[in-house]
């Protein structure tokens, strides 16, 4: 089980915790890389958290755009899910400053949400790097033969 957590300058964040393959014995690479996962957003007095499956190459894919923003190649990165139970994106501006604005989703009930946007700095890049790093070694990209 690995975490990774972006966190504010306040106290708030964003949480996800990935806890295995979804499909531990899938014969097929789409269904071998669905990940079960908890996420919770707690945001001021406002607090959620859902429980989902987001793909491994949603982590990847996001690794590969944080550190372009961690290098300051770019000022916006986002991350997104197949199933759009949650979506963030984290803006940075030339001092440094940056804000993640997002939403969390609960996908079987029509209607709930929870959006946020928290303040945050680039001395919290290290610890989001290092969390990605480990889920997408931990959680590698699956390629099963097909059949």
């Amino acid at each position: 089980m690995t975490i990774l957590r972006i966190a504010g300058n306040n106290g708030e964040y964003v949480s996800i915790q990935v806890k295995t393959y979804e499909h531990a014995d899938a014969n097929n690479s789409d269904d071998a890389n669905w990940l079960v996962v908890r996420t919770v957003v707690d945001c001021g007095d406002f607090r959620g958290h859902v429980e989902t499956s987001f793909r491994t190459y949603d982590f990847v894919i996001f690794l590969s755009c944080f550190e372009k923003l961690s290098r300051s190649e770019v000022r916006k990165v986002s991350f997104s899910t197949m199933e759009d139970s949650l979506e963030f994106s984290i803006e940075m501006d030339n001092m440094g400053r940056t804000q993640v604005v997002g939403y969390l989703r609960d996908v079987r009930r029509e209607n709930v949400e929870l959006s946020f946007a928290f303040d945050a700095d680039q001395s919290y890049f290290p610890s989001i790097s290092m969390a990605l790093s480990e889920i997408v070694t931990t959680f590698p990209v699956r390629n099963v033969p097909s059949a």
